[in-house]
């Protein structure tokens, strides 16, 4: 049984050059996925490594839309898929 990579839907700027935030949906061995927002920061030796990492469950989700004001159960989370390169385009949520 095949186990795909991690896909970065998202990186947010950090306050500095050398932070940044990740919103990544990680394959489930088992079917399915869940989303993982990771904080990393940068090391001229190491390049870009995770300081830490919050799972996001599926009830999150939603409630994370709605607090932002995305929400109702029409809406739905579309990711693009990636280009040539790998890079996945923006995270498109539609309500």
């Amino acid at each position: 049984m095949s186990h795909s990579s991690p896909i970065v839907l998202a990186t947010l700027a950090g306050t500095s050059a050398s932070e940044r935030l990740q919103l990544v949906m990680t394959p489930l061995v088992e079917g399915g996925s869940h989303l993982e927002l990771r904080q990393q920061s940068y090391a001229e030796s190491l390049g870009w490594y995770t300081q830490s990492s919050v799972k996001i469950e599926p009830q999150q989700v939603a409630e994370l839309r709605n607090s932002l004001g995305i929400g109702g159960p029409s809406g739905k989370i579309r990711v693009s898929t990636p280009s040539s390169n790998g890079v996945v385009g923006p995270l498109r949520i539609v309500g």
